[in-house]
């Protein structure tokens, strides 16, 4: 497994993800870009330089559990090959700091972030059930063969469709915004020990509806973009993404996020877990929680990971945070 998944990661490619205003990739070569800012959301978590990370661990050996919590230094924490060092300094520069302005254009540059790091990872997983179908193939294990192509064919729609919104995201970043993008922002007044990003398609809502389409060939995969992180003394969460019209799943999901809930953090926390493999914590606040609020982080992972559409529960599930008031709220 080891070597597919090196093999994969060579066969995904390194070249720059950005595109102008015209739809034109860059063609130099990427550098392992940072998709949450190590400067600000992993070094105001960070304990003697390292993290906790949630979620799969391709270090592990197949006989221990993938769903680890995994120490990792900030300097390759969240990293992959997104961007050249001209386009990774020079668009992110403006999220760099240690304050930042709750705008459009702020939630546009985050949102390529985390939809170009998705895309990768689509290239990377189209690789790895590539070899696991031809491998398949020679064992002649018909079922799983089917289910690994099915997998297989919905990454590859996504990579299409990841694509055009990374373009459309691009497009909006040099000619101002459109629209039919909309973004939640949430302000709260002191930091908070967990940093996330990543772009997914809500299955369920926080108050359980079904929001998923029934065929994954056809659904439109990554519709939204989120980033939790601290920035200054402050943390933030930003949720956006594209509709067309306002009765979207997008939309749904978003007003499921009750902005007075006392919970809400939690909240904020679930939805990365569950539905995003980039979610870091202060190691030693897991030191602090029970047994059981460890069980239910690890039954969060699984949940997003393996149990595909599986059920609404783990969203509900909650786990104690250092108390932290809700300063600015903007829903556009």
């Amino acid at each position: 497994m080891h070597r597919m998944i090196s093999t994969a990661v060579a066969a995904a490619g390194n070249r720059c993800l950005h595109f102008d205003k015209d739809g034109r990739q860059c063609k130099k070569i990427a550098i392992q870009s940072h998709s949450l800012q190590r400067r600000g959301p992993l070094e105001t978590i960070a304990e003697s330089g390292h993290v906790t990370k949630i979620g799969p661990s391709l270090k592990a050996r197949p006989s221990e559990d993938r769903l680890l919590f995994e120490c990792i230094g900030v300097r390759k924490a969240s990293t992959f090959p997104g961007f050249c060092e001209e386009h990774d300094r020079g668009i992110f520069e403006k999220i760099e700091q240690q304050n930042i302005t709750l705008n459009e254009q702020t939630a546009t540059i985050l949102g390529i972030r985390s939809m170009a790091m998705e895309l990768y990872r689509k290239h990377v997983m189209v690789q790895i059930y590539r070899e696991l179908v031809e491998d398949l193939k020679l064992r002649n294990a018909d079922q799983t063969l089917q289910n690994y192509k099915w997998i297989k064919r919905g990454a590859e729609r996504a990579i299409k469709v990841n694509t055009r919104k990374l373009k459309k995201l691009f497009r909006d970043y040099y000619r101002g915004v459109s629209g039919n993008f909309h973004y939640t922002f949430f302000e709260f007044d002191r930091q908070v020990p967990f940093a996330s990003t990543g772009a997914f398609e809500p299955a369920w809502d926080l108050d359980k509806n079904c929001l998923f389409e029934c065929n994954p060939i056809r659904t439109h995969w990554n519709s939204v973009s989120l980033f939790c992180g601290n920035v200054g003394d402050n943390f933030y969460a930003v949720l956006s993404g594209y509709q067309k019209y306002r009765a979207h799943r997008i939309d749904t999901f978003l007003n499921s996020l009750d902005a007075n809930s006392s919970d809400l953090i939690s909240a904020l926390f679930a939805i990365s877990v569950v539905h995003l493999e980039n979610c870091y914590v202060r190691s030693s606040w897991l030191e602090t929680l029970s047994d059981n609020e460890i069980s239910k982080i690890s039954a969060m992972a699984r949940s997003g990971i393996l149990d595909g559409l599986g059920s609404p529960l783990p969203l509900s599930m909650r786990v104690r945070f250092p108390k932290a008031e809700l300063i600015s709220y903007r829903k556009i």
